[in-house]
């Protein structure tokens, strides 16, 4: 099997982005005694929980705006998305933990199929986590 430095360091980054949870509810909680932070929201919705933090900050022309960071987690706590709102505009994402988990996957395919054949790709494979184990395959097949 086939494994250069850029493969090992694919698979640690998915084993990572599966392992971490992200920064947590009572985390940001903490930041509501900062004397910039204005307010805390808390929702459940749709089967997510959603934190929106305010706080004020200064923009690039030295104006004071209000910024909402929206964190939005799934029911196992794990953080799923961070989306930021400056002044009126609309919430823009930050970090997606699904997009950065296909991003990493696209990668790892493209550098696994250019170095080994499916089989030995395979055994790579056996050692990410379950849930990323069969969209890889099925990418692996489309490119085999």
């Amino acid at each position: 099997m086939k494994i250069n430095n850029k493969i090992k360091t694919l698979i640690d980054k998915l084993l990572a982005t599966h392992l971490t949870i992200g920064v947590q509810p009572s985390e940001l909680a903490e930041a509501i005694f900062e004397p910039n932070y204005r307010d805390l929201e808390v929702v459940n919705k749709n089967g997510t929980v959603q934190m929106v933090v305010s706080f004020n900050d200064t923009d690039d022309d030295g104006e004071s705006v209000i910024v909402k960071m929206r964190y939005i987690y799934n029911l196992n706590k794990q953080l799923m998305r961070i989306e930021q709102k400056v002044g009126n505009q609309q919430f823009k994402v930050q970090w997606d933990r699904e997009h950065s988990v296909a991003n990493l996957i696209d990668e790892l395919e493209l550098h696994l199929s250019a170095l080994n054949n499916v089989e030995d790709a395979k055994r790579v494979i056996a050692t990410v986590p379950q849930e990323f184990k069969s969209s890889i395959m099925e990418r692996l097949k489309l490119a085999g």
